[in-house]
């Protein structure tokens, strides 16, 4: 398992953002969930995955 970026719903703001996956965060190949700008890192029950949207250009993903 790795870390990645990946599309997902941001759970409080409702809207679809790049995300970071974080592999481990919770404990092993547990993922944590994070927004460029947003302090939390979710659990990815907290959030859902858009099925829609799977890639988001480097000139449109968020940085932070």
């Amino acid at each position: 398992m790795s870390n990645y970026t990946r599309a997902a719903y941001h759970p409080k703001e409702k809207v679809v953002r790049a995300a970071n996956w974080l592999d481990d965060h919770f404990g092993k190949h547990e993922y944590g969930v994070s927004f460029p700008g947003d302090q939390h890192v979710y659990r990815p029950a907290e959030t859902d995955i858009p099925l829609d949207v799977v890639f988001i250009p480097d000139e449109k993903r968020e940085k932070g």
